[in-house]
């Protein structure tokens, strides 16, 4: 990376984030962690999606299963005894 920017602790505050970037990268393509493991390895993709479906109808069976709300006057109404 050659020195477009002038300022040399900006420079290598850029070359900085760039290399902690590409190590990252690697550590994601090499399957190392969360996010790697979800990139690198099918089952855990597939369970997560499979999780995330089951999520979305077991939500969508609930707002099914709801009473429409009651309309209200926007008026409240006051009882007296």
């Amino acid at each position: 990376m050659g020195k477009l920017i002038y300022d040399p602790a900006a420079y290598e505050n850029i070359k900085g984030v760039a290399e902690k970037s590409n190590a990252l990268l690697a550590d994601v393509r090499a399957g190392k962690g969360t996010l790697g493991k979800l990139a690198t390895d099918e089952a855990v993709f597939n369970n997560l999606r499979d999780a995330s479906a089951n999520v979305r109808d077991a939500t969508a069976k609930l707002n099914s299963n709801q009473a429409p709300p009651e309309k209200s006057s926007a008026i409240p109404r006051y009882t007296t005894t």
